[in-house]
Order: structure tokens, then C-alpha cells, then sequence
């Protein structure tokens, strides 16, 4: 039996955890967990990733930030001015990303409901 656990577990949040005040463009907080075999991690997943990003920069140093994707800033702005690479990009991020093997475990508060059922809530 390894001392090891078989597994990596990433973890990540989108939103804002406060109840004070809602951003009504964006009124949710979620919690993300992801978990994946280390096996797949280095054998696959992990060539996979550098090599989409070889790709499409040139180098493996790019951080896939869901904020600078979805708003095309940073290294992201050249998907901006080219439809065909933007394409092109989720399509390969989407096929690894839906052809890796890995769990993931999602809990997401929806925050005008929550403040409906718990006026006062706290944090």
C-alpha cells in the first residue's frame, strides 16, 4: 500500500462569496473541485495541455485563466481578431477537456435565492 494517494485534487471558486452586495450581472458563487488518476495527470492530461498550448502560443508558460479566456485579454486577445482561432481554440480545449478522465464535484450558490430563504445570512 502506497503512502500516497492515486489521485490529484484541484480546487477552485468563481465569484463572490459576500452577501453584503450581489453583482447582478454575475449573482452566483461556486466551489469547484477536480479530481483526476495521477497516472492520467502525467501520462496524458498534462502532454495534452502543453501541447494545445505549443499550439496555439508557442510555448507552455500561458495560464488558462476562465476570466482572460472569456474576456479574449492577455495572451487571449488574439483569439479577439480571429474567429477562426477562437474556434479553433475551444475546440481543442473542449475535446481535452471532455476526453480527459477526471471527476469533478460542483456546488454552486445562486445568491438572490439564498438572501431570499436566509435574509440575514452570514458568510
Amino acid at each position: 500500500m502506497s503512502a500516497f494517494s492515486d489521485f490529484v485534487v484541484f480546487a477552485d471558486e468563481s465569484g463572490d462569496h459576500g452577501m453584503a452586495s450581489i453583482d447582478a450581472d454575475y449573482p452566483v458563487f461556486v466551489l469547484v473541485f477536480c479530481l483526476m488518476r495521477k497516472a492520467v495527470y502525467t501520462s496524458r492530461f498534462i502532454p495534452e495541455l502543453h501541447g494545445l498550448k505549443f499550439r496555439f502560443w508557442g510555448h507552455d508558460s500561458v495560464v488558462l485563466h476562465e476570466h482572460d479566456i472569456r474576456m479574449e485579454t492577455g495572451p487571449f486577445g488574439v483569439l479577439r481578431s480571429d474567429r477562426a482561432l477562437r474556434h479553433d481554440f475551444y475546440d481543442a480545449l473542449n475535446e481535452l477537456l471532455v476526453s480527459t478522465e477526471a471527476e469533478f464535484i460542483v456546488a454552486l450558490v445562486d445568491k438572490p435565492k439564498h438572501r431570499s430563504r436566509y435574509p440575514d445570512p452570514w458568510n
